[in-house]
């Protein structure tokens, strides 16, 4: 599996805390184009020390019973080859894994919310959800993926198909462009 580049989300027990879910996709560009490595999705729930805040649940519907038996968010380790870390709003995922003690400033981000309004100014909003209708081409199959929103597999595999139409609007061929 190459993680050099992964599409990241967390899903946190409050705003800017700590991490009960965290999904990441590999991705690369290979041999001219770009590839998602779906057979190889991270997504784990992680119990935290903490009670989940209502108003957390009330986005990403986990509740503390689904996290017991889990394991601790401070296990959570980021692939050894990680190199670029891309996430809507990437920063704020960052934040979230310095919780787990992880250096993220080793890291690259890629922002797709910055890129989507550098690519999509007119759009008439730049959340996963609205981009993820305004450049679908079967919005009844994207509906279903948005009933899943705020869900971090759910987020990766949204953002990974925005990140598409982004690559292609902007001629990109590398991860370094």
């Amino acid at each position: 599996m190459n993680t050099q580049s992964i599409i990241l989300d967390t899903e946190t027990n409050t705003l800017y805390g700590l991490p009960v879910q965290i999904a990441y996709l590999p991705c690369s560009f290979e041999q001219g184009g770009f590839a998602l490595e779906v057979n190889s999705v991270f997504d784990e729930l992680f119990s935290v020390d903490q009670p989940i805040g209502y108003g957390a649940m009330a986005v990403h519907h986990i509740i503390e019973a689904d996290l017991i038996g889990k394991p601790s968010y401070k296990t959570f380790q980021m692939p050894v080859d990680t190199a670029y870390v891309i996430a809507h709003n990437v920063q704020y995922d960052l934040d979230v894994l310095k919780h787990c003690d992880i250096d993220v400033s080793k890291y690259k981000p890629i922002c797709t919310l910055a890129l989507a309004r550098m690519v999509f100014p007119a759009a008439p909003a730049h959340t996963v959800g609205a981009l993820s209708y305004m450049l679908s081409a079967d919005q009844g199959q994207t509906r279903e993926l948005l009933k899943e929103a705020h869900n971090a597999k759910a987020d990766i595999l949204l953002t990974a198909d925005i990140l598409k139409h982004l690559i292609r609007g902007l001629g990109v061929r590398s991860m370094e462009e």
